[in-house]
């Protein structure tokens, strides 16, 4: 099976991880308009797309031990090594992280492929009662957010994510934060549309119940409108248990999701659901 998962942050690396464990062939589509720690000190420094997300999702396939090195902090800014690697290998590939992606990966041993939302150098820009506001940061602290784009309007994504979405037998998005993760890759130019055009079977991980703020005032159904009003159309949700809302128009798959702590989602749990899903 061919399984890509669109999305950034800690979400996708579960996704990313539970497949893996699947022996299904992963790529990740990861956002890269982070402005925010070490990615956006970083992006700054160097003008190139934020790394962390990436960093995060080659280390979800990789070996322990390697993964440990890249989540390694060092440095009076506290710069995880995988960060640096990305950085590194950018300026060693003149300036195509997409490349320079599939170096780290190949350096630590990653199963995954992971592939930016786009090469270029972006901010995520949205529509938020009644105001435009830029960058992920900012966004992320808003509880109004209607609409979301990337900046600037050029910016397209990668023939490489077109065609693993072409290819894919499953697409999975989220889980992650709403805006600032998960539609921050979905917006990028290309991506929705070869979402649509795909024949993959569109599935939507929810999120687990969140005091973030960006998304603080969705019902899993608002979430899911949200989605399908960025072009996405999923044909399956997949919720925690502790989810009570029916959604009547799509095919739901529950299971009992989340992680002991309640805040994020258990990679075995979703290795099984996920399982359920693709075996149907």
């Amino acid at each position: 099976m061919n399984v890509v998962a669109i999305g950034g942050g800690h979400g996708t690396a579960v996704v990313v991880r539970a497949a893996t464990s699947l022996r299904h062939h992963v790529t990740a589509v990861v956002s890269v308009g982070d402005d925010g720690g070490s990615s956006g000190k970083l992006r700054k420094s160097f003008d190139i797309p934020a790394v962390g997300d990436i960093r995060r999702c080659i280390g979800a396939s990789s070996p322990p031990m390697s993964e440990h090195l890249l989540e390694y902090r060092v440095g009076e800014d506290g710069h995880p090594i995988g960060n640096l690697l990305l950085v590194s290998a950018i300026k060693e590939c003149k300036g195509d992280l997409e490349s320079a992606a599939a170096m780290v990966a190949s350096l630590v041993g990653a199963s995954a492929t992971v592939l930016p939302a786009t090469n270029t150098a972006i901010d995520i820009v949205a529509e938020a009662g009644g105001e435009t506001v830029v960058g992920q940061s900012a966004i992320h602290r808003r509880t109004d957010v209607s609409r979301l784009r990337v900046f600037p309007h050029n910016a397209v994504t990668t023939p490489a994510v077109v065609s693993a979405i072409e290819n894919a037998d499953f697409i999975a998005l989220g889980p992650g934060s709403h805006f600032t993760s998960v539609l921050a890759a979905l917006v990028v130019p290309g991506i929705a549309e070869a979402v649509a055009s795909s024949s993959a079977r569109l599935l939507w991980i929810a999120n687990l119940p969140t005091t973030e703020a960006e998304s603080r005032n969705f019902t899993v159904k608002t979430a899911l409108q949200s989605i399908r009003d960025h072009g996405a159309f999923p044909d399956v949700a997949i919720l925690d248990n502790s989810e009570d809302c029916e959604l009547s128009e799509i095919h739901v798959v529950r299971g009992p999701l989340a992680s002991s702590d309640r805040q994020t989602h258990s990679v075995s749990e979703m290795s099984r659901v996920l399982q359920k899903v693709m075996a149907d």
